[in-house]
């Protein structure tokens, strides 16, 4: 087993998510990517609990481990625009690769699953990982930062992911606990 390098995997805690900068909000303003994995936990949690309670098993204990360790290797890797991610080939290997050198290795099949949403946990954790975006960008347009964009890329993010199979069979489930959730007027 790897040692861990708990200091550098919790420099997240300070780490500026870029996106917001690239966008006009200022580093003291920008949400951080704990800050963002903080609020993906726990709307995980939320989720997955109202799933539960509607019959559904989730293994909360995986989902809340996958939702903590998404955006660990970032302390590594720094935060990479998703415009960018999704042009840059093997992406893939540099997040393992991260996991691996901060003593995290044993997470990668973890981190795959939330990659590749093969999992109802990982898609589930991917669809927290759009609400929690989607939801900040709105604390940002509120305050007035032009970040329109990135929430309009997530709602559009989590409704194609609400029709991966994955989650497709669980979609009338997925749709009433955000309702219950964030209440059936509110616009997320």
């Amino acid at each position: 087993m790897e040692p861990l390098k708990y200091e550098k995997a919790v420099s997240i805690k300070s780490l500026a998510r870029t996106g917001w900068m690239n966008r006009g909000v200022p580093p003291a303003l920008a949400e951080t990517v704990a800050a963002h994995t903080f609020e993906v936990a726990f709307l995980t949690l939320l989720i997955a609990k109202t799933l539960v309670r509607r019959g559904i098993n989730v293994d909360l204990g995986k989902a809340l481990t996958i939702a903590i360790i998404h955006d660990i290797p970032e302390a590594l890797a720094g935060d990479i625009v998703k415009w960018s991610k999704e042009r840059l080939r093997g992406v893939e290997k540099l997040d393992e690769e991260a996991l691996r050198d901060l003593g995290l290795g044993s997470f990668n099949e973890l981190l795959k699953e939330f990659e590749e949403k093969a999992t109802l946990e990982g898609a589930l954790v991917k669809l927290a990982d759009h609400l929690a975006t989607m939801l900040e960008a709105k604390r940002y347009l509120r305050q007035g930062y032009n970040v329109s964009d990135i929430a309009e890329g997530s709602a559009s993010a989590i409704k194609k992911l609400l029709e991966t199979p994955t989650l497709s069979q669980y979609r009338q489930e997925v749709q009433e606990a955000l309702q219950e959730l964030f209440g059936k007027n509110t616009s997320l």
